[in-house]
């Protein structure tokens, strides 16, 4: 594939600023994300104009896996106020270093998920960043995190608190991503009388903030 990452990078930062969910999402309940890319109708809508052209310069398989993860992540931020939007673009035209390295790491966490079902979790957290309720750098852990973590793994962590959970919340699993981590004092007292150390998990702090921004419940800004 050529490298157009940069063309790319800047794109997103700029279908944010410029982005009407509500024009985009009326269109979507009568197609597929998969069939918009071989549809006209991407030429229609100005903000995403662009992802219409580039899906005939990316024409392997991955290259259009990407087209349609990046779609998905930006047809998700319908939350967003639009004085919030201003505020974004004032920064990224105010600082073109900062425009450079959040179009750059927007593309990467972008191109690395491994889920169709994941641009939309990263686009929710996005959305708490640029509402200013976490700071960059907690999006970016959130970010990672998403990306390590397998796709049941994360639902569950989201739907933990419901009356019914799908299943059984697998923690140790959510370890490398951050989300959970080792219980500091979980010792077991064992027939002879000893102490024994049991490796349990629990929800970290950072998974206990993945899953308020999911369901809607984060109500004070954490910068």
């Amino acid at each position: 594939m050529i490298d157009y990452t940069n063309e790319l990078s800047n794109n997103i930062v700029d279908s944010i600023i410029e982005s009407s969910s509500v024009e985009l999402t009326a269109e979507i309940t009568e197609f597929s994300i998969d069939k918009l890319l071989d549809d006209s109708l991407f030429k229609e809508i100005p903000w995403v104009g662009w992802i219409f052209k580039a899906k005939n310069i990316y024409t392997t398989l991955s290259d259009r896996i990407l087209l349609s993860k990046i779609i998905r992540f930006l047809i998700s931020l319908d939350d967003i106020p639009e004085e919030k939007k201003k505020e974004f673009r004032t920064k990224l035209e105010s600082d073109k270093k900062f425009k450079e390295r959040a179009g750059s790491t927007l593309f990467v966490l972008i191109d690395k998920l491994d889920d169709l079902e994941k641009p939309r979790m990263l686009s929710k957290i996005f959305s708490y960043y640029l509402k200013g309720y976490i700071s960059f750098s907690d999006f970016h852990k959130l970010s990672d995190s998403v990306s390590l973590a397998f796709i049941g793994d994360l639902k569950d962590l989201v739907s933990m608190g419901s009356v019914n959970p799908t299943q059984k919340l697998d923690l140790e699993s959510l370890y490398r991503s951050g989300l959970s981590q080792i219980q500091r004092h979980n010792y077991i007292e064992t027939r002879i009388g000893h102490s024994e150390l049991n490796i349990g998990f629990e929800v970290s702090s950072l998974g206990g903030l993945f899953v308020q921004i999911l369901n809607d419940s984060l109500k004070e800004p954490k910068q």
